[in-house]
């Protein structure tokens, strides 16, 4: 059985509509709904979580992850095996932000989402919220550290602590893999979160579409989108749909690709 069919039944089996079992993993509806159409998949970290609402035995998570041979809708098989994860960790604090922004934005287009100061700011312990039509908000904290080993569970206690905001669910993004240790911290609260690298990349892999997806990584790694996503590099020549912006839109958009053409020609 597919993990669409398998989790459209165990909703089905209890009664849930789509929107109260995404409000309980927590995600948007949109997705889950992509889910059970077979458009994209949840990663290991949402199966896990879709595990523990069925009641069903942990031991069943790789029977759910196995997909056989099929190919989610959206996705090109790659000519070689593509980069892991991108590299977020090479970003400054300000721009992980940003980029943690953008990513969440692309999650919840619906909500507003804005970073909470910058530094030096009173933050009340988080960096990013996101708050929906109906009011209900979400909390970010973006981690950036050298050694995956900086961030343990001290670490985590001290940041779930630190966050004063009264909110629907709380995330903490890492841009290292997440130490077992940190991640036995947060399984002991369903109101908490722990994305590391591997899941940031699955999230945007699975969760996002395919416009969602280039704009993420062409915005904050330039010449990536080949070795992350398996797609071509884009070249100096506007899209139709940049040849509808405005011109001085447009023109800003030649001279920049123009530049960049002329820097590979100076190398």
């Amino acid at each position: 059985m597919e993990i669409a069919d398998r989790i459209k039944k165990e909703r089905e089996q209890r009664g849930w509509t789509q929107a109260e079992l995404a409000r309980r993993v927590p995600i948007g509806q949109q997705t889950l709904s992509r889910w059970e159409r077979g458009r994209t998949r949840p990663n290991r970290h949402q199966v896990k979580r879709l595990l523990e609402l069925f009641g069903v035995d942990p031991d069943q998570l790789e029977v759910w992850l196995d997909q056989g041979d099929e190919s989610a809708e959206g996705t090109f098989p790659p000519a070689r095996p593509l980069n892991p994860d991108l590299p977020i960790g090479s970003l400054t604090a300000a721009n992980f932000e940003r980029f943690c922004r953008s990513l969440v934005k692309a999650l919840h287009p619906t909500a507003e989402v804005h970073r909470f100061g910058d530094s030096g700011d009173r933050q009340d312990g988080i960096d990013l919220y996101a708050q929906y039509p109906d009011g209900t908000l979400m909390t970010y904290q973006c981690k950036r550290y050298r050694r995956r080993t900086d961030f343990g569970p001290a670490k985590v206690t001290a940041a779930m602590t630190a966050n004063t905001i009264t909110a629907k669910h709380h995330y903490v993004l890492l841009t290292r893999t997440a130490t077992p240790g940190a991640r036995k911290v947060v399984l002991g609260n369903p109101d908490w979160s722990l994305w590391d690298l591997e899941d940031i990349a699955e999230v945007i892999r699975t969760d996002l579409d395919l416009d969602a997806r280039i704009q993420l990584v062409d915005g904050f790694f330039q010449n990536h989108r080949e070795d992350f996503l398996g797609l071509p590099e884009r070249g100096p020549w506007l899209t139709g749909e940049e040849f509808f912006r405005p011109f001085d839109d447009q023109l800003k958009l030649l001279n920049h690709k123009w530049s960049l053409v002329g820097r590979q020609q100076d190398v």
